[in-house]
Order: C-alpha cells, then sequence, then structure tokens
C-alpha cells in the first residue's frame, strides 16, 4: 500500500526523521481533511497510521532521501490511484477532437525528416 505513496510522500514538512509525526488530529487539521462518518475517519487513520510507519522505517534506514507527510498520507493504495488520476483512459465520446497521443507522435514523426534531413517515416 505505502510503496505507491513513495513518490508522493518525499516532500518534508521540516524536521528530523523522527519529527515525523503520527498525531491523527494534527494531520487533519493542517491538510483541513473531514470525514464522512466515524467508519470512514477510523478507514483514513488506519491508512495514514501505516503509511507513518512506512515512512519512519524508510527514514530509520539513514539515506539522503527523507520522507515526511502530505496531503495523500492518509490514502490507501487505490484511493492515492484515483486521486491521483491514475489509470484514467478517457473514452472517444470524451476526448472529442482532443488529438491523441499516436496522432501527435505520428505528426512529429513525419515532420522529423525537416529538421533532420533524413528520409521521411511513412
Amino acid at each position: 500500500m505505502a510503496l505507491i505513496l513513495i513518490g508522493s510522500i518525499a516532500a518534508l514538512l521540516g524536521g528530523s526523521a523522527d519529527a515525523v509525526s503520527s498525531n491523527w488530529d494534527e494531520y487533519k487539521m493542517f491538510f483541513g481533511k473531514v470525514y464522512n462518518g466515524e467508519e470512514t475517519d477510523a478507514a483514513h487513520r488506519a491508512s495514514f497510521e501505516s503509511n507513518v510507519a512506512f515512512i519512519n522505517a524508510q527514514n530509520d534506514k539513514g539515506e539522503n532521501l527523507k520522507f515526511g507527510t502530505n496531503q495523500f498520507t492518509d490514502l490507501n493504495q487505490e484511493e492515492y490511484k484515483v486521486a491521483g488520476g491514475f489509470g484514467f483512459i478517457a473514452t472517444p465520446e470524451h476526448m472529442g477532437s482532443t488529438p491523441s497521443w499516436a496522432s501527435t507522435s505520428t505528426r512529429v514523426r513525419r515532420s522529423q525528416h525537416l529538421l533532420t534531413g533524413r528520409k521521411r517515416v511513412p
């Protein structure tokens, strides 16, 4: 669960490795977190505590990279994917006339011969 959060938790709020706070109420107040009901709060708290334990374990290794908490520390892996927009594939109805990567890259490849003097790619 915490592995996907590695990229997001690399920014520290400040202090040393043992300064990563596991205080749930302070975290919620700092990031303005409000949950709908006690069950949701408890689930996010469990994710938060698990991720803080991972952060502290990583920081205890003594490496140059230090992790800290951020607005995603209370999310599990699936919630983080949704919050980060990972895995989103727009349907053609939503894309409209927006060029796709394939059509853009084809145009780039075809125009490279103008810049490099190489033979045009079909």
